[in-house]
């Protein structure tokens, strides 16, 4: 029987580390698709971004009607509120919804809509898809705006896991 090099055995130890936090990043990557899938909903992450005095969160979620015209809606919001916890001035907020196929595929989008007076927190954009395929996967991705005093700055939303049917 041919003996094991010390350094065989350490390389042995790390290649089986290795593995089993590959297997485990496998086991909750599946995990987290199949609970996104069985609520029908899920949302991305907060986004936060700094303009023109104004501090803005932004995020993306998605939804599936199953028992409603097997329809899809994709939705983006946007708060802005001042250092003074006054609320974003009229015009200053941008939001588009934006639905896509898991492929990455754009497959709708909304218009823009803005917030269209000062005393609102926040707005939402909702984009709604009915006789949606049911063996597909969707994600909401979408876009917010804010004004920084000549034009607009457009910011990306993160986007939310796949969820199907």
């Amino acid at each position: 029987m041919a003996k094991c090099k010390e350094g065989d055995k350490s390389q042995a130890k790390a290649f089986l580390k290795l593995l089993m936090l590959g297997l485990l990043m496998c086991v909750l990557t599946m995990a987290g698709v199949l609970v996104a899938s069985a609520f029908n909903h899920a949302w991305g992450p907060w986004g936060y971004y700094h303009v023109a005095g104004v501090d803005y969160i932004n995020n993306s979620d998605m939804y599936i009607y199953p028992y409603n015209a097997n329809a899809v809606a994709a939705d983006v919001s946007v708060r802005g509120t001042t250092s003074s916890g006054g609320m974003a001035p009229t015009g200053w907020m941008g939001a588009q919804g934006r639905l896509h196929h898991s492929n990455g595929t754009l497959l709708e989008e909304s218009t823009w809509y803005y917030n269209s007076s000062g005393n609102t927190l926040g707005i939402g954009n909702h984009m709604y898809w009915s006789n949606a395929p049911t063996s597909w996967f969707y994600y909401s991705h979408g876009w917010t705006q804010a004004w920084h005093g000549t034009d607009y700055w457009t910011y990306t939303t993160f986007r939310t896991p796949n969820v199907g049917f």
